[in-house]
């Protein structure tokens, strides 16, 4: 194990002000639990409104950038660029409207 990585578990035990014989009577689960907390899932980012974005595209000057810069405002924390326009053409193909994938451009 690195240096690095034992000094942040060491930071993550004290900014827990656990001390030694309390992580001795704790399991490893339980320990691991308290130092690692399970992290919230992409699953739980807003989805953009497809149909919305699909009509907007089409307008004059209106780009799949443009669109994700308006949905990044609204939702700091939704997806990134490259996984929008990913999502976006994965939307586009389960309805059949897309053919060739060169014509949308991220």
């Amino acid at each position: 194990m690195s240096v690095g990585a034992v000094s942040a578990t060491l930071k993550r035990a004290s900014e827990a002000q656990l001390e030694r014989t309390a992580l001795e009577a704790m399991s490893d689960d339980a320990l691991e639990a308290l130092l690692y907390p399970v992290k919230a899932s992409t699953a739980a980012r807003p989805q953009p409104v497809f149909p919305y974005i699909h009509v907007e595209r089409k307008k004059p000057g209106v780009t799949l950038e443009l669109l994700h810069l308006e949905y990044i405002e609204q939702h700091p924390d939704g997806y990134r660029y490259t996984q929008f326009c990913e999502l976006y053409r994965s939307w586009l193909s389960q309805r059949g409207l897309v053919r060739d994938r060169r014509k949308i451009r991220c």
